[in-house]
């Protein structure tokens, strides 16, 4: 069975990011140390890099293992500054 990874490197917005895994007729499962795995795709939302692993499991055919990174950066600050007063004669 064919599984499609993508995961996810983008810049801090504030959003809950997370990696994609799809694979037909399977079940995926996800995992933050390797070994206990969840149905429960973890998200981040702090800029970093995360390791996410996972699993697809299908009858009659050998599990699919691996492991994608969520890289958050972190965002550059907007500064803004009020205008000065504008003089008048």
């Amino acid at each position: 069975f064919t599984v499609a990874t993508e995961a996810y490197d983008g810049t801090y917005d504030g959003q809950p990011h997370s990696v994609t895994v799809t694979a037909e007729g399977a079940t995926v499962t996800y995992s933050e140390d390797g070994k206990n795995y969840s149905e429960t795709n973890p998200a981040y939302t702090d800029a970093g890099e995360y390791t996410v692993y996972y699993k697809a499991t299908k009858d009659n055919y050998n599990d699919v293992t691996g492991d994608l990174t969520v890289k958050i950066a972190q965002a550059t600050p907007t500064i803004t500054s009020p205008s000065p007063p504008t003089r008048r004669p």
